[in-house]
């Protein structure tokens, strides 16, 4: 892979691990945040698991960008995989139990989805996106 299509999946993971600190950050009442926790799962247990999710968007991103150029075919991209390994990546980082799977179903796809689309002086299409993301799931 060429390194601007290397430095294309960090960028996505990187949108995507931000987006969860920010998500974790909120104060959502009946909610674990920067504010509140639970007996078992504390705000700092959501941030080890943004951190260690980045990987797998990373790969996400990677595999993405490899089926666009038709390098793989859709068969090919192991989405369910790379959610099994992130989930299980994110267990090693922290204690506090599932405090990403859903997130991770969530946004697995989508780094596939920006991983395809095209990319352009640092932006997106987000219609490309949307489209990819259909085809995906």
């Amino acid at each position: 892979m060429a390194s601007g299509e290397l430095e294309r999946a960090r960028d996505i993971a990187s949108c995507l691990e931000l987006a969860i600190l920010l998500e974790s950050s909120a104060h959502k009442p009946g909610n674990v945040s920067v504010v509140t926790n639970f007996e078992d799962t504390r705000y700092e247990h959501f941030l080890a698991s943004a951190v260690a999710a980045r990987p797998s968007f990373e790969l996400a991103a990677e595999r993405g960008i490899t089926l666009s150029k038709g390098e793989i075919r859709p068969c090919q991209l192991g989405v369910g995989e790379i959610i099994r390994d992130g989930v299980k990546r994110i267990g090693k980082w922290q204690r506090g139990g599932n405090t990403l799977l859903g997130t991770v179903i969530l946004l697995s796809p989508m780094a596939v989805a920006a991983g395809m689309s095209r990319h352009e002086e640092g932006r997106f299409e987000i219609p490309d996106i949307r489209r990819n993301l259909k085809d995906i799931v």
